[in-house]
């Protein structure tokens, strides 16, 4: 791609998307920033559609991945509140935290489809 022959890739359209969404979807600035940290730019780089499409299913599946971690996080969490609670005969916590864990994850989990329902049909 050359700049003098017009042939280049505008940021603002990979971040909002083109007049076609078709032919140029909205990838968000996020998958922009995964692109320019994953290319060596000390020699030429490579950067249109299908680029743009293996980056934003590389930063989908990050997201689906780290949502995965911190839930297993929060579940370790759960988990180790629950055998100290029944350790120390607190029944009133094991309830609260049985309720609590699905409550504090539920709009975690609302995000995470709807980014995922969005970005899923790239």
């Amino acid at each position: 791609m050359r700049k003098s022959l017009g042939n280049v890739v505008d940021p603002i359209t990979v971040i909002g998307g083109g007049k076609n969404p078709g032919e140029a979807p909205s990838y968000g600035a996020d998958v922009l920033r995964l692109w320019v940290s994953s290319v060596d730019y000390t020699s030429d780089v490579l950067i249109g559609p299908q680029v743009l499409r293996q980056m934003s299913d590389i930063y989908r599946k990050m997201v689906i991945m780290l949502f995965h971690i911190h839930a297993l996080f929060q579940l370790e969490n759960v988990v180790k509140n629950i055998k100290d609670s029944f350790k120390n005969d607190q029944f009133f916590k094991i309830f609260q935290t049985h309720f609590i864990f699905p409550y504090n994850m539920a709009p975690m989990l609302e995000g995470h489809l709807s980014m995922f329902h969005l970005t899923a049909w790239h």
